[in-house]
């Protein structure tokens, strides 16, 4: 994630060092050189962000890195708005700003000093391969003679993958794909155990591959189980490729099934390839993943089987077999069969059991975890005391466990994100629980942030970013919502549980503040959410507020000065017209810096003429759908950086779009007060969409209709 910061500030510094060299004046070279420092920290961050995770001593020091690279975006865009407005502000604060400037350098110097003196190899040779490290690749190896008992819900797909290993004539590669904790690797097992399966292969093996893989140990390991006992040929003496070649000779004249399981990455693939024949006897290799990318990869006419998550009666029957045991389950109508030591709470607990499934969302890992931690609470006040945490028990299925529960299962898949993917995650903590985000809003967003990393390849940022939400798609992070009649996606959303992990990432990385003012928060305990509001509002390092259905408390926990932290704002669904009206006001006079704010559903009659400070405003969404209509001022006009707008049920649109020169999205709905709007001018526009009543007329100029 650090990465991805100091990315977007190196593409910022780059562009005002072009855009706005006029305005740098006296500090033009001190920010040349931290655009050098910030290079180079980008270059240690490459391996240093992945591992970040695994160290603490590595962790500090990339949260440093970050602070220091929003630091220098905060400071000089500061000074860059005061240059341009130098008439009006005192020219002291322009020379503070310019100390504060010099500060920052140093700030800098020392990081990239501290990096330099660190020997980064220790995280590879030493902190990275750790006991915790190792504890944790053996607590995740998958062994195939080890059997789930409580499983439910894959006969169907048992069928279905029996069925494409044992065709002949179907393709070498079987692949299971699925977001973490569905159950890729107890299905496989269950397969690699099926008496079907093992009659009609002449060998077998089994091989955990993970993100920490070792070629040579995994070729070992497949060599021993697929060769003749009686054959003692010492492996430790020969090479990699060696082994390669020794395996594929022993497969060569042989129906084999192999299977890899977990297997993340294509270079994986590179590293075992030339150690499988293409024969044509039948022979299968099977791997679980949670990147379709990667058996895409292998084989893109493979056999490929998605994993969806549990129904709602199956989660309930899955829960019934780790909670209650004793319980006859044959069916989700099924009666209790009370035992004479049942507590007589027990359908008090059904009721209870029956609410917190739905947080588990299907998801089988999770259901286990909680049914199994139930099973141990007796009494119906423990019951309700993990119903009243959910999250956090969810998080922290056992004491002794707690770094190894359903969260860290989940956290692998953000850990292996690529920089420019994570902050993109990220951003969906952005929207409330359950909805249902539309593609092109959401990508428009990651461009208005400046999150699109351009590779040169000739393609538009809007492109780049269907890319982005693709990758994520595919890594099984983001599921699809709809999609077009030509199988495109139209909208996406978070499993519940993997909102819960971007929501924590997205606190860590000082990324977003999400609050449903609500009796609990989804990113704090409830018995301290207040606290923790103030607490997390008030850091001025967050750099996007998220408030959601109420906001009586949020202005009142502000800081009396303007911030130029703030980058991304978000309003949702505000329960009354004087909340609504007092937040907009305090957002539009105190947050400067903003580039995306976002106002759904609000109960306002018209936008505060403060609207017209916020000109580094790249992104406006205004939508009401049950409220009268909204008027616009003309100090909208003043929004010269607006790339993307969106107004939706307004009642008066003045005659200024043409003076937003970045625009390249609008889309007006009811615009009824002028017969002319102008247009002209706006090379980069690109959509236009005007609810345009008959009679009134639009002067397009250069844009495209």
């Amino acid at each position: 994630m650090a990465e991805s910061v100091v990315s977007s500030v190196i593409q910022f510094l780059g562009a005002l060092m072009v855009e706005e060299a006029k305005f740098l004046g006296g500090v033009a070279d001190q920010v040349d050189n931290i655009l050098d420092e910030m290079m180079q920290m980008q270059c240690f961050l490459k391996d240093a962000d992945a591992k970040q995770h695994e160290s603490e001593s590595v962790r500090n020091l990339v949260a440093d890195i970050r602070d220091v690279a929003y630091n220098a975006e905060d400071i000089i865009e500061t000074y860059i708005l005061k240059a341009k407005y130098a008439n009006f502000f005192n020219p002291i604060r322009l020379h503070q700003i310019g100390k504060e400037i010099k500060t920052l350098q140093s700030k800098i110097q020392d990081i990239t000093r501290r990096v330099a003196t660190y020997n980064f190899i220790r995280i590879d040779e030493g902190e990275g391969t750790s006991s915790t490290t190792v504890r944790l690749q053996q607590l995740r190896q998958s062994y195939p003679h080890y059997d789930d008992e409580d499983v439910i819900g894959i006969e169907d797909n048992m069928k279905v993958l029996i069925a494409a290993l044992i065709n002949k004539k179907g393709p070498l590669l079987v692949s299971i794909v699925g977001m973490g904790g569905l159950g890729k690797t107890t299905l496989a097992k269950k397969i690699y155990s099926h008496g079907d399966v093992k009659r009609h292969f002449d060998c077998c093996s089994w091989s955990f591959i993970s993100q920490q893989f070792q070629v040579r140990t995994i070729l070992q390991g497949i060599i021993r189980k697929v060769s003749n006992p009686n054959e003692e040929t010492s492996l430790e003496r020969l090479s990699d490729e060696e082994l390669k070649e020794k395996l594929f000779k022993l497969l060569e004249d042989k129906c084999y099934l192999v299977v890899l399981d977990d297997i993340w990455s294509t270079n994986a693939w590179d590293d075992l390839k030339p150690a499988f024949p293409k024969v044509k006897m039948g022979s299968k290799i099977m791997l679980t993943t949670r990147n379709k990318d990667v058996a895409l990869y292998v084989d893109p006419l493979g056999f490929l089987h998605e994993l969806g998550c549990l129904t709602n009666e199956q989660s309930w029957e899955l829960f019934c077999k780790k909670a209650f045991p004793w319980k006859n389950v044959a069916s989700s109508t099924s009666s209790f069969s009370y035992p004479p030591e049942a507590d007589v709470d027990v359908e008090k607990k059904e009721k209870l059991g029956r609410d917190m499934i739905k947080k588990c969302g299907g998801l089988p890992l999770a259901i286990v975890a909680l049914g199994g931690l139930l099973a141990t609470k007796k009494s119906i006040h423990e019951w309700e005391m993990v119903a009243e945490n959910i999250d956090r028990y969810l998080n922290k299925t056992q004491k002794k466990q707690e770094q190894y529960g359903v969260s860290w299962t989940l956290a692998l898949s953000y850990h292996d994100l690529p920089s420019y993917l994570k902050p993109c995650f990220l951003y969906f903590g952005l929207y409330p629980e359950d909805t249902e985000i539309h593609k092109m809003e959401l990508i428009q967003m990651w461009i208005a942030e400046g999150f699109m990393q351009h590779n040169g390849q000739g393609i538009t940022e809007e492109q780049l970013g269907e890319e982005y939400l693709v990758e994520l798609i595919n890594r099984s992070i983001v599921q699809v919502g709809e999609r077009s009649l030509h199988g495109k996606v139209k909208t996406c959303h978070l499993h519940d549980l993997m909102r819960d992990l971007c929501l924590q990432k997205a606190k860590e990385e000082n990324f977003l503040c999400s609050f449903d003012g609500g009796s609990s928060t989804r990113d704090f305990p409830s018995s301290s959410s207040s606290i923790s509001m103030v607490k997390s509002i008030s850091n001025h390092r967050i750099r996007r507020h998220a408030i959601q259905f109420t906001c009586e408390r949020y202005v009142s926990m502000q800081q009396p000065t303007r911030s130029s932290h703030l980058r991304a704002f978000s309003l949702w669904r505000p329960s009354n017209e004087r909340e609504s009206i007092v937040t907009i006001k305090f957002v539009c006079k105190n947050f400067n810096f903003l580039r995306v704010l976002v106002l759904e559903d609000i109960k306002i009659d018209s936008l505060p003429r403060a609207i017209g400070k916020l000109i580094h405003l790249r992104y406006l969404r205004l939508i009401r759908t049950y409220w009268k209509d909204i008027k616009v001022p003309e100090s909208i006009g003043n929004l010269r950086s607006l790339q993307f707008l969106t107004l939706v049920g307004i009642k008066r649109l003045p005659n200024v779009l043409w003076k937003m020169e970045q625009l390249t999205y609008c889309c007006v709905r009811n615009p009824y007060s002028s017969n002319i709007w102008r247009v002209d001018g706006l090379k980069n526009l690109s959509t236009l969409e005007l609810g345009v009543p008959r009679g009134k007329e639009l002067l397009l100029g250069n844009a495209q209709r």
